[in-house]
């Protein structure tokens, strides 16, 4: 039997034992003292399956999370620790497995495909064959590295609240939604990054162009085909990446130099 989560649960809503008790009755019509929450609290007393339901009900959680089953909030970083090793190495065996595809992706995205496996590799390079055979066990230099490169999942306390009372399940499928939350937004800021320089690399060549126009080094034709061709390049990476260009500022450029390019040509 677990240790009942009515504190943690009571001091989320806020209340004193006194205010969870006026609550349950006169909200939820659910006769509970606060002498009865007291001794739920400090494990004298344990609710009977009856109560339990009832209270669990007026709580709005469910009975196994009240009942204090599952993952209890002093063993998430190292729930999460086994996850990540054990997922990501899952991979000397069977590779389709969704936690191990986020695990990988985000270090690829890193560009740490396959560092884990250098924290088992003997002086000679190789993989050391007494570690593969224990399974790839944890120890202190590889935690660090997870917590590290994972920082989203260890300091985030947010959604380590969300895995407090989690099966093994649920917690697993909770942190690969994660992870690919993660990559997703990390690799779409990468991208944005690189469109932000290559409009500035554009630009910059746009406006070369239409200094040597300016001194006759070449034609008006040339130009046009010089601002068509790089702004083709922009349209081209905005749609590889899935980041079409249309901030205001992106357009205020564009505009401007489709506007100096028609007095031109007037």
């Amino acid at each position: 039997m677990g240790t009942l989560r009515l504190k943690y649960i009571r001091k989320k809503m806020g209340f004193t034992q006194e205010e969870l008790a006026n609550y349950l009755q006169e909200v939820k019509h659910l006769k509970i003292s606060r002498g009865t929450i007291a001794k739920y609290e400090s494990g004298v007393n344990f609710p009977s399956k009856k109560t339990l339901k009832a209270l669990s009900e007026a709580l709005e959680v469910s009975e196994d999370f009240l009942a204090g089953k599952g993952l209890q909030n002093e063993d998430i970083e190292d729930a999460l620790l086994n996850l990540l090793q054990k997922n990501f190495f899952i991979s000397y065996s069977n590779s389709n497995d969704s936690t191990h595809n986020a695990i990988k992706n985000y270090l690829g995205y890193l560009g740490m495909d396959n560092e884990p496996y250098n924290f088992y590799k003997d002086n000679n390079g190789d993989l050391n064959i007494v570690m593969v055979n224990a399974n790839f066990p944890r120890y202190e230099a590889i935690d660090d590295f997870w917590k590290n490169n994972f920082k989203f999942l260890f300091e985030d306390k947010k959604f380590k609240e969300t895995l407090i009372g989690s099966n093994k399940t649920e917690l697993k499928e909770k942190v690969t939604k994660k992870i690919n939350e993660q990559f997703n937004k990390d690799v779409k800021n990468r991208n944005m990054r690189a469109l932000i320089d290559l409009i500035d690399e554009t630009s910059h060549k746009i406006k070369k162009g239409i200094l040597k126009e300016n001194k006759g080094e070449i034609s008006n034709k040339d130009l046009g085909e010089i601002i068509d061709h790089e702004i083709g390049r922009i349209a081209w990476f905005s749609k590889k990446i899935g980041i079409p260009v249309t901030t205001q500022e992106q357009i205020k450029e564009l505009k401007a130099l489709d506007n100096l390019l028609n007095k031109k040509e007037l």
